[in-house]
Formats: structure tokens, sequence, C-alpha cells
């Protein structure tokens, strides 16, 4: 067995690698254009994440996306939530949101769509947020 104080060792170097390398990322920014569609109609938005909360809102920080949310909502604030509609970027995890009937949108590559529609049960698959096709779909919606 592992002692306590070596795994907290490990856990707080693993947090200081993730501050240190967390603006090295630049694919959420391509968010910001889906944020900035939703706050033309008024829907209020979250960022909600699986991270640590100080990971989650330094990330958001460091892509200049604190201003386009509301809340920031992590696993450490609820134990169980639904969400209107989910994005998922990792296509393991897909199946949460097709199991609760969510509408699910999946962000991949463009060779996985066919699977990931009939297998994985996706609502939609994009490459990224800037994709056409989730402009389509959202200018779709009555809200």
């Amino acid at each position: 067995m592992i002692p306590q104080d070596r795994l907290d060792a490990f856990f707080r170097d693993k947090e200081a690698l993730f501050a240190r390398y967390a603006g090295a990322g630049e694919g959420l920014k391509e968010i910001a254009g889906l944020c900035r569609w939703a706050e033309e109609r008024g829907v209020k938005r979250a960022a909600v994440t699986k991270a640590p909360r100080a990971n989650a809102e330094l990330t958001i920080s460091i892509l200049g996306l604190s201003n386009l949310f509301h809340l920031v909502v992590t696993g450490q604030d609820c134990g169980h939530s639904k969400s209107k509609l989910f994005f998922e970027d990792s296509t393991v995890r897909l199946q949460p949101g097709v199991t609760a009937g969510m509408p699910v949108v999946a962000i991949a590559d463009e060779r996985q769509e066919d699977k990931l529609l009939t297998v994985g049960g996706a609502t939609l698959v994009i490459k990224d947020y800037q994709d056409p096709k989730l402009s389509a779909a959202l200018d779709s919606i009555e809200i």
C-alpha cells in the first residue's frame, strides 16, 4: 500500500503540472463562437466538467472564456445532474447522455461519424465548435 503522504505529494505535483501546461492548449477557444450564438439569443451558459474546480476555472480563464459562462459546475458541485444538450469530445463517454435521453453532440473526426451516429447514439457529429452542421442544428432549435 502506498503511504498517504506519497499519494498527497503525487496529486499536488499532478495539479501543479496541469496548471503549468494548461495554457498550451488552444482547442477550447472555438467554443467562444457557440457562446456568442447563445448570448445573442439570451441563452444562459454553463461550463460543466468533472475536472476539479480550480482546474476548470484556470483553464477557462487562460482561454479567455471567463465572461462567456454564467456558471461553472464541477463534479464536486453535484452528485447527479441532467443537461439539456450534451456535448462530448470523448467518443467513449457518449453513453451517459444517450442513456439519459439527451441530444448528444459528439465532437470527433468525420471518419467516426457513421459509427457514432449508429452505434454510439450521437444525435450529431461535428469536427469542432465551428462546424457548419452545428450552426445549422442550433439555428433550427426553438428557444
